[in-house]
């Protein structure tokens, strides 16, 4: 699990520019991840994580979120929630989807589905002052 600080390599193999993308929360299983110790595990991982949370700020909109959710997707990310503070919401997206499947409001909980099972959170505690 990585915070705003986990930077991951999303370049597509034979891509001429490099993708790299720093999601606010990132989380991926252990057993896709290099072995510790390993000259794979000091560098930027160049894989997909399973999970990416971006909490939205003021100045994002949701086409340019939509955009990164789909970015993500493409990229091989299994789960992506956006976050939007101001709304008390969350955009949940899922691959093959061109739009969130679902948006949660302030009465609904995020769910970890097939990549962390069991994981539920009510948005009422996330949007908590």
């Amino acid at each position: 699990m990585t915070g705003a600080d986990g930077v991951y390599n999303l370049t597509p193999t034979g891509a001429s520019l490099e993708t790299a993308l720093i999601p606010d929360v990132a989380f991926a299983c252990a057993e896709r991840l290099a072995p510790l110790g390993s000259a794979e595990a000091q560098g930027i991982p160049r894989l997909a994580p399973d999970l990416v949370a971006e909490v939205v700020s003021p100045s994002q909109f949701r086409p340019e979120m939509a955009a990164k959710a789909r970015l993500y997707l493409d990229s091989g990310v299994r789960l992506v929630w956006i976050i939007w503070p101001r709304a008390r919401q969350v955009d949940v997206w899922r691959p093959g989807a061109d739009s969130p499947v679902a948006t949660l409001g302030i009465t609904d909980s995020l769910n970890g589905f097939d990549i962390l099972p069991g994981f539920t959170h009510p948005l009422a505690d996330l949007f908590a002052e």
